[in-house]
Formats: C-alpha cells, structure tokens, sequence
C-alpha cells in the first residue's frame, strides 16, 4: 500500500489504475530522483541497507520538492562515499524461508579527493502471501520471490577547486513476486485467490537509475547546485498460463517508462533581510510504452509528459517589527503537458488526448518564536498534480 500523509493516500488514481497516465500526490525520491508513477511506484524499489536519512515532508511542497508534491513528500536518501576504507555484510532468515545477503564497501581512491562506495542487497525465497494453484501452468511458482538490488556511488572533490563536489550514482534493481490482490479468510494466513478476480499474476519489475549532481559553494552563503537524471522502468505482469476462457489467457502486459530530470538551483542566506532561499527551475520529461497481448483486453498504448518549473522561496528577518518574527515567502510557476493515445490488438485508436496547464502555486507564511525552544507559525500552500486519461478496453 502506498503510503499516506495527513489523509492524503499517494496513489495517482483509484486502483489498480496501471494504465492512466495518473501522477502520484505525494512523491517518493530516493537521491533526488523520483520514482514512477503508476503501479511500479507503489512497489519496493530501495530497502533500509545503507540508507542515510529519510524525510517525511507534510502539505505541497511546489518550492522544495517538485512536480506531483500535493499532499507532500518522501525523500530517501542513501550514504555518500567516505574518505576512509569501510565495509559491512549482513545475513538474514526469515520464517517465510526467504534468506538474504546485504554487502557494503567504501574504498578511497584519492586521498580527500575521489573515493567510490558499493551497496548490494540479494533476497530469494517465498512470499509472505499463500497462492494458488502452485506452481501455475506456465511454469512459475507464484510463491517465489526473488529481490536484487545494487548502487555504485563515485565522489569527486578536486582540492585545486576550492567547494566543488561532484557525485556520480548509478542503481539497478530487479524484483520477482506475486502481486497483491483480494485477500480470502483469515488476514493473518493471508491466503489468496484469484486476484483480479480471475488469475493469480506474477510481477517482475527492474528499475535503472544514473545521476549526476554537482555542487559549488559561491563564497560562504551560496551554494549552486545542479543535477541531472535519468530512471527507466519495466513493469512486466507476466503470462501464468491460466485460461481465463477455453484457449485464451491474461497475456503478458508491460509498461516501460523512462523519466529524465533536469536542474538547477541557487542556495544562499544572510542576503540583506533575507535568512535563507532557494530560487531555480527544474524540466522533466517522462514517456512510457505499454501493452497486452492476451485474448482478454489486448492493447497498445503511448504517453508522454513534459513539466516545466520555476520556483523560489525566501524567509524574511521580521525582527524589526518584533523580535522572533520572520516571513516566508515562495511559489511555483509550472507548466505541465501531458499526451496519451490507446490502441487496441488491430492497431485502431481507441482514446486520445492532450492535456496542459500552467499554474502559479504560491507559498505564504509567518513564524514567531515566543521563548527559546517554543515557535508559533502559520503557512499557507497551494500544490498541484497533473492528471491522466485512460481508455475503457474492455
């Protein structure tokens, strides 16, 4: 289940909605890099095996975390490569016979200037849902699972340029397992029984991620940043073999996605009444390809989405009406344009659209801080999420 926040649900649309093109509320970043919408958001892409912070943002977060942020955001963030050598491995068992190797390492390359850190996590065994039949007739056991999960960091901090960072990440993951669906008997046997009211499916889903971020600190109250990343995504609900009706099976459905990231934003504090900022733009692009070729609901389907953001947000001294006061000030102006087409097995149109809007998201706020250790404050924001089209195939 997709997490939710202060009654928020993050899903983009009503379940199992794998083929609208609906965009998440509340999106989850692991590195800055945002997850894909739709049902591979909702799977498991990163585990707790080197993981650094997690940040839960409550309310639209237009001005410091993007696109889609309307009821807000989880930004997960794994370690940074260290200046000093470093390993780990852990071995678990599960009383679902599932069994676990997670392996860590962090070498220095240069010395204070370019060092590299491994993380690997590897996991096969049984699910902690009791399918039927076992195996299916295509071959596969529905009750396996199989997870690998790999990241390669490489930092870069040149001495003869005094603030530059530059870190370079590359990820890979690959999840084998059954998909949830409608749950029969006791929850705590957790049995299941024909999800989707007619077979039992089977997902395997990768996911590649390569980024690259650089910072420059500008003197001592500026920072320049600037990233750019790429994620690709296959979603495969593979073929069980099941006949739905006499010679006729579900088929196999896939949905590749691949989502490009661009950025750049300035930092900086102590500018006149201002404390801290934030002001850039950001383009994002994200196209997808998706099918079916089974009997029931054959089909083809295209969809791009393009959004365009520029953002800013300041925090104002307003001690000079009163001590402990200070204004927030921020917003977002975004353009956001999305194309969706659906074709059935015969290659006819099936539904079309176009969609784009430009929005302004504004951020107002005021905080006071009565004594030391108690803070009084009052925000309002506005967020926004780009909607989907989809296509009746059955």
């Amino acid at each position: 289940k997709a997490p939710a926040i202060r009654g928020v649900d993050s899903n983009g649309g009503a379940s199992p909605a794998i083929s609208a093109g609906a965009q998440p509320r509340i999106p989850v970043l692991i590195d800055d890099v945002p997850l894909p919408s739709g049902e591979a958001s909702n799977l498991v892409q990163t585990g707790t095996w080197d993981l650094d912070t997690v940040e839960v943002a409550r309310g639209p977060q237009a001005t410091s975390t993007g696109r889609n942020a309307l009821g807000g955001a989880i930004r997960v963030y794994s370690r940074a490569p260290e200046f000093f050598y470093e390993g780990a491995i852990r071995a678990r068992v599960t009383d679902q016979s599932t069994a676990g190797l997670d392996v860590m390492f962090n070498v220095p390359i240069i010395e204070n200037q370019l060092a590299f850190r491994f993380a690997g996590e590897f996991s096969n065994g049984d699910s902690y849902i009791s399918n039927a039949p076992n195996p299916l007739p295509s071959g596969i056991n529905p009750n396996d699972e199989e997870t690998k999960r790999l990241r390669a960091k490489l930092l870069w901090e040149p001495t003869d340029i005094t603030g530059l960072s530059i870190l370079l990440t590359a990820e890979h993951s690959d999840a084998k397992g059954p998909t949830e669906g409608f749950f029969n008997g006791n929850i705590d046997d957790l049995s299941l029984a024909a999800p989707f009211a007619f077979s039992n499916s089977y997902e395997d889903v990768e996911q590649t991620i390569y980024a690259l971020r650089g910072e420059y600190e500008i003197g001592s109250n500026a920072t320049l940043v600037a990233r750019l990343s790429q994620l690709e995504s296959d979603l495969g609900f593979l073929n069980t073999g099941e006949e739905i009706f006499p010679g006729a099976t579900f088929g196999t459905t896939r949905f590749e996605k691949e989502l490009t990231e661009a950025e750049v934003y300035l930092q900086f504090s102590q500018v006149g009444r201002i404390t801290k900022g934030v002001v850039g733009i950001i383009h994002t692009t994200e196209d997808e390809v998706g099918s079916n070729d089974g009997a029931l609901v054959p089909f083809n389907l295209t969809g791009d989405i393009e959004n365009t953001g520029i953002y800013g947000e300041v925090e104002l001294d307003g001690s000079a009406l009163s001590p402990g006061l200070a204004f927030i000030l921020g917003g977002r102006y975004e353009i956001d344009k999305s194309t969706r087409a659906t074709f059935d097995a015969a290659g006819t149109l099936v539904g079309t659209g176009t969609f784009e809007e430009k929005v302004f998201l504004p951020k107002i706020g005021l905080r006071y801080d009565i004594i030391e250790g108690a803070t009084a404050g009052y925000t309002y924001s506005e967020g926004f999420r780009g909607g989907g089209r989809d296509a009746d195939l059955t």
